[in-house]
């Protein structure tokens, strides 16, 4: 599994990288959110992944992912 995240100028390689850790993402917000609620925050994980504006690669896809799942339920 690939375990960094780097910007495409064609923007495509953040959504297959991404889509590789979401089912994680899902799992870990389905043990501490309302069932009803998780697609929701699964999809502002995403988009907060997609419009975050840092200029360097992420070195762990999963531990920031999981920072960000965290900060949703907050």
């Amino acid at each position: 599994m690939q375990n960094s995240y780097a910007r495409r100028p064609d923007g495509q390689g953040d959504v297959v990288d991404l889509s590789r850790h979401l089912g994680a993402v899902r799992r870990f917000l389905m043990k501490r959110a309302p069932i009803g609620e998780v697609d929701d925050l699964v999809q502002e994980v995403a988009l907060r992944m997609q419009t975050r504006r840092a200029t360097d690669a992420i070195d762990n896809v999963e531990g920031y992912l999981f920072q960000v799942a965290q900060s949703v339920l907050t």
